[in-house]
């Protein structure tokens, strides 16, 4: 178990565990720095979306006031 969680979460070369107390808080360490580390990527990816949703609900009421102007026969000079 020890050998496979080093492996999975690519911690490297470390000193290995001499009790097994030590050999359940490092599992259970390594674990828990994965989890954190997969929450904050998480949370950027979906920062990221949020943005890109937002500047396309902006690119949208945008082309659609240019599209009313155009509409309106609103000449350049009068926007």
């Amino acid at each position: 178990m020890y050998w496979s969680t080093l492996t999975l979460t690519t911690i490297g070369e470390t000193p290995p565990p001499v009790q097994n107390s030590e050999y359940f808080f490092v599992v259970t360490d390594f674990l828990v720095g994965v989890l954190i580390f997969a929450t904050i990527v998480g949370n950027v990816g979906s920062m990221i979306t949020n943005m890109n949703a937002a500047r396309a609900n902006f690119q949208a009421r945008i082309d659609a006031i240019k599209q009313y102007m155009t509409f309106r026969k609103v000449t350049k000079v009068g926007r």
